[in-house]
């Protein structure tokens, strides 16, 4: 009888102990959630914008979607959001392609590796901001000399202090410029008769020596008839 009531009051102490403890896990504070969100969109082509917000921006562009040329601006949007329930700072590099070069927006540029960084911030539980860089389609002759149209992925990642990041990629299409069409030259057909140039001093002289050789071949007529 003894060790029965033993057994049943050690088994009572053990549920209310792991009761306690389901307890605090439910009604507790929850896990941190660590996670970012990085958006890279580019923007459609348009003449030089002042003011790159007021562009049209998606996620791609395709061979068949409007196409960029030497010297235009191709203008990205970086959108980036805090998705868990913790602050988190957080930086970003943007992979810059070989046939553009940044020429405005935040952070340094490093050539060699061809890479933008830049110190986005500390970001609230679900905070989310928008960072834009404008870059310049390069010369022609640096163009692939075996194509016309070739498109190009950029990519851009996220990285946050906790082990949490995200990328994000935007694809453009450059094209050279269209070759202009050759002028015909202009041959006279066999016979015709091609009118006298006028002199480089002005249409009045022109007409005056045509006038005058009207009156000398009338003069002749005459001349002959009398004859």
């Amino acid at each position: 009888m003894k060790k029965l009531l033993a057994f049943l009051a050690l088994t009572t102490c053990y549920l209310l102990l792991t009761g306690n403890v389901a307890f605090a896990d439910q009604y507790g504070p929850p896990p941190p959630s660590i996670s970012i969100m990085i958006e890279k969109k580019v923007g459609m082509p348009a003449a030089k914008a002042s003011d790159p917000t007021t562009l049209n921006y998606v996620n791609n562009l395709s061979p068949t979607d409007p196409r960029f040329h030497a010297g235009d601006d191709v203008n990205f949007r970086i959108r980036i959001k805090n998705t868990s329930n913790i602050h988190q700072h957080v930086t970003v590099r943007d992979f810059i392609t070989p046939h553009i070069s940044p020429s405005a927006g935040p952070g340094s540029f490093d050539g060699a590796n061809r890479i933008i960084s830049f110190d986005a911030g500390t970001f609230a539980p679900n905070e989310e901001r928008i960072f834009y860089i404008t870059t310049v389609v390069n010369a022609e002759n640096t163009f692939p000399s075996d194509k016309n149209l070739f498109c190009e992925l950029n990519r851009a990642e996220a990285h946050a202090d906790d082990p949490a990041d995200d990328s994000s990629y935007s694809q453009f299409c450059i094209e050279r410029a269209a070759a202009a069409a050759p002028v015909p030259t202009k041959i006279p057909l066999k016979g015709a008769v091609i009118p006298p140039n006028i002199p480089s001093t002005g249409p009045e002289l022109g007409i005056a020596l045509l006038s005058g050789e009207i009156l000398a071949l009338g003069f002749g007529l005459l001349i002959r008839k009398k004859a």
